[in-house]
C-alpha cells in the first residue's frame, strides 16, 4: 500500500531522487498493489482508461493519506502535448516530497524508529517498484520516465529493464535480498516481451546498449543465452552484488563460456555521456572469487589489457602534462583529489588481478591440458604493469606503489613455481632501461 511505502525505512530513499530518476505516478500506482503473483497473473494489455484510472486514484490516495507531504508533481513535456487525455495526472508525473525538509524530518532517528515499527522486516519499496515493471512488461505498458509512449519494441523493453535496475541497486544497498526474486521475474518478463526476430546488433533494429557478446551472428547464436548474458551484464554494470553472486553460483557457464564476452567486460563498460565511472573492486573481487579469469580473451584482448587500456585512457591527460607541460595547467591542478580516488580504485583492481591464484594462472582456457614441457602461449605483460606503476602510481599515488610491486613479484614467483611443477615454460616480457624489451622464459633472459 501507499502507507507501507511511505512508512518503510527505504521510503525516503524511494522519493529522494533527481527529477529524472524520481518514481513516477504509474510506477508507484502499480507498486502499491504488486506482489510476485499479481505482477505476472494478468497478461492482457493495459488500456489507456486503466492507466488513467490508476494514476488518478493514486493522486486521491496521496492527498487523503499523506496530508500533502507526499504529492504528484505535475509537469509539461513536449512529448505529452498529444496526450491530453491523461490530464490532470500523467503517468510520467513524478511523485516526491512537498519540500526537502520533509525528507530530512522522516530520516531522523526517532521518526525512523516509529516508521519501521509499523513495517514488516522484509518489506522494501524498491522491490515492489521492480514488480511494477514486471507487470508493465506483461501488460505492454511502454512509457519511459521521460514521457515517451513507446510501441512494443526491444528498445522500450530494455529501457524499462535498465530503469528497474536502478531500484534494484537501492534494494541491494539496503541489504534487502527479496529483489533477487523480483529480478528473476523481470528477466522472464523481458524475454517474453522481446522480439527475437529482430537483430539488435546491426541494421535498423540495432540497439547499442544491447552488447554483442558472442563472435557469432545473431541468426546463428543461441539468442536466449545471449539475452540472459546481457541481462546479467546489466546487473554487473549496476553493481548488484547479491544478484550476481546467486547467478554465478547457479551457472558456471556464465563465467567460463569461452565463446561469449567475459562478464569482466561489463564491469568496465562506460556511459559515453557521463563522467568516468571506474569498475567496482568489490564486483571484480566477487567475479574472481567465483571463477572469472583475467587471462580470458575477448576480441583478441585479455582482461589484463582491458584494465591497462582503461588506466592509460583515464590518466592520459595528466601523464601527457608531464611530457608536454606547456599545453596544460600545472600538475597539482590537473591531478585532483577526485582523480586520485579513481586511481586508488584502479590500483585496487590491479592488485586483485595480481593476487589472482589458480593452477592455470596466466594461461588461456584452451591451453588447460597442454602436455608437460609444452610452451605456454600467453604473454604475461610484466613491462606494462611496471610502466603503469612507475609512471602513474609512483608519481601520483605513491602510497599504493609498494603494495603493487610486491603483488607483482609474488605473482611472478607463483607463476614460476607453477610452471616448474607442470613442466611448462611461460613467456614474460620485461622492459630494459637501456634498450627495447627483452623476452625471457622463467627467470632467464633469452
Amino acid at each position: 500500500t501507499v502507507r507501507s511505502v511511505y512508512r518503510s525505512g527505504a521510503g525516503p530513499a524511494l522519493f529522494d531522487e533527481n527529477e529524472q530518476g524520481a518514481v513516477t505516478a504509474l510506477e508507484l500506482a502499480l507498486a502499491t498493489t504488486a506482489t510476485p503473483h499479481t505482477s505476472i497473473s494478468v497478461t492482457t494489455p493495459m488500456t489507456d482508461e486503466e492507466v488513467k484510472a490508476k494514476c488518478e486514484n493514486l493522486d486521491v490516495h496521496l492527498k487523503s493519506r499523506c496530508a500533502g507531504l507526499l504529492e504528484i508533481h505535475t509537469g509539461e513535456t513536449q512529448t505529452w502535448e498529444h496526450h491530453r487525455y491523461f490530464d490532470p495526472v500523467k503517468p510520467t508525473d513524478k511523485v516526491n516530497y512537498l519540500h526537502r525538509t520533509i525528507k530530512d524530518f522522516l530520516a531522523t532517528e526517532d521518526v525512523q524508529e516509529k516508521l519501521l515499527s509499523d513495517c514488516t522486516s522484509e518489506f522494501n519499496p524498491h522491490t515492489y517498484v521492480i514488480h511494477s515493471f514486471v507487470s508493465r512488461l506483461y501488460r505492454s505498458v511502454f512509457i519511459t520516465h521521460l514521457g515517451t509512449w513507446y510501441p512494443a519494441s526491444n528498445e522500450a523493453v530494455w529501457a524499462m529493464i535498465a530503469r528497474a535496475m536502478k531500484h534494484a541497486k537501492r534494494a541491494d544497498l539496503s541489504g534487502d535480498r527479496s529483489y533477487i526474486a523480483a529480478l528473476d521475474l523481470l528477466e522472464h518478463a523481458g524475454k517474453r516481451a522481446w522480439n527475437f526476430g529482430q537483430d539488435p546488433w546491426k541494421g535498423q533494429h540495432q540497439l547499442p546498449v544491447f552488447f554483442k557478446n558472442t563472435s557469432l551472428a545473431w541468426v546463428k547464436c543461441d539468442k536466449t543465452v545471449m539475452w540472459i548474458r546481457n541481462f546479467v551484464g546489466e546487473t554487473i554494470i549496476h553493481n548488484l552484488f547479491a544478484y550476481i553472486n546467486s547467478k554465478v553460483r547457479e551457472s558456471n557457464i556464465l563465467l567460463l563460456d569461452q565463446e561469449a564476452m567475459p562478464l569482466f567486460c561489463y564491469a568496465f563498460q562506460q556511459n559515453p555521456s557521463s563522467v568516468f565511472d571506474p569498475p567496482s573492486p568489490e564486483m571484480v573481487a566477487l567475479l574472481l572469487q567465483r571463477g572469472a579469469d583475467p587471462d580470458q580473451r575477448w576480441l583478441g584482448k585479455s582482461m589484463w589489457q582491458k584494465l591497462f587500456s582503461t588506466t592509460w585512457k583515464y590518466t592520459k591527460d595528466f601523464v601527457e602534462a608531464e611530457i608536454l607541460p606547456s599545453r596544460v595547467p600545472a600538475l597539482g591542478k590537473v591531478v585532483s583529489q577526485e582523480k586520485r580516488q579513481v586511481l586508488s580504485i584502479l590500483a585496487q583492481i590491479l592488485k586483485l588481478y595480481l593476487e589472482y591464484e589458480a593452477d592455470t594462472v596466466g594461461t588461456p582456457a584452451s591451453d588447460f591440458r597442454r602436455p608437460a614441457g609444452a610452451e605456454c602461449f600467453h604473454n604475461f605483460d610484466e613491462a606494462s604493469i611496471r610502466r603503469i606503476i612507475s609512471r602513474i602510481y609512483v608519481k601520483y599515488l605513491p602510497s599504493s606503489s609498494p603494495e603493487l610491486l610486491h603483488a607483482l613479484q609474488m605473482k611472478m614467483a607463483r607463476d614460476q613455481r607453477s610452471d616448474a611443477k607442470n613442466g611448462a615454460k611461460r613467456e614474460y616480457e620485461r622492459e630494459d632501461s637501456y634498450g627495447p624489451r627483452k623476452r625471457f622464459h622463467g627467470a632467464k633472459y633469452s
